[in-house]
């Protein structure tokens, strides 16, 4: 099954993060982060990205409440959820800004559109810097939970302590099955791919499924069964 069209689809989106993945310094805005100017794609840039990929790309939120978009409060910002569609293509993505931030709508909208662009392929290359180039402020939190060197044990010492094991969170046997089943359905097979869709959901880095926590399980099960429902 599927002819032409539906190859000529697949090869447009592969192509894309051969053209977009490292954008053309002289397009990217900088902000100043941890004393270093972080580089990334502005709110126009993806624009023109889409626009020259898919000219009839669209965008929703994930919820619209009295027709305007669901935007959440969590501790000190805003949280927008939403999808993009390009080439036929729809990937779930979160926007977020500070909540003194003016205008936090259209903060919420660029920093969605960079947030669901790059698992499109779009501008990866700047976020798989070691400090993130996500605007939106979650750089200080990604060098937070970078290891930190630790002096070495001397050589003459019998007792040297274990590595530190990874955390281990609460979520239940029942939470993982309905994980696994979600991903399933989202035709997410690799585990890269799942701990990277979980980590983008959680906003924290884990190495196993186990590591969530109940509430962090429950949302990323509400993430997929949200984007089951336009696949």
């Amino acid at each position: 099954m599927g002819g032409p069209e539906v190859s000529d689809t697949s090869a447009a989106l592969a192509a894309i993060p051969g053209k977009y993945a490292q954008p053309d310094e002289k397009t990217l805005a900088t902000l100043p982060k941890g004393g270093a100017n972080l580089a990334y794609m502005g709110h126009a840039e993806v624009t023109l990205a889409l626009i020259d990929i898919d000219p009839h790309w669209t965008w929703e939120p994930l919820a619209i409440v009295d027709g305007l978009p669901v935007i959440v409060t969590e501790s000190n910002r805003y949280v927008m959820w939403a999808r993009l569609t390009v080439l036929g293509k729809t990937v779930l993505g979160v926007g977020t800004c500070e909540l003194r931030k003016g205008d936090p709508e259209k903060e919420l909208v660029g920093d969605f559109l960079r947030n669901a662009a790059m698992r499109l392929g779009i501008g990866t290359k700047l976020w798989s810097k070691a400090t993130d180039a996500d605007p939106a402020g979650r750089s200080e939190q990604a060098q937070a939970r970078r290891p930190v060197a630790r002096p070495a044990q001397p050589t003459s010492s019998p007792h040297v302590p274990p590595a530190p094991e990874r955390p281990k969170g609460d979520v239940t046997d029942a939470q993982i099955r309905k994980l696994m089943a979600c991903f399933g359905e989202r035709n997410i097979k690799e585990k890269a791919a799942r701990l990277a869709y979980i980590v983008a959901v959680v906003d924290r880095d884990i190495e196993s499924s186990k590591e969530l926590t109940r509430a962090e399980a429950a949302k990323v099960i509400d993430a997929l069964e949200a984007a089951t429902d336009v696949a």
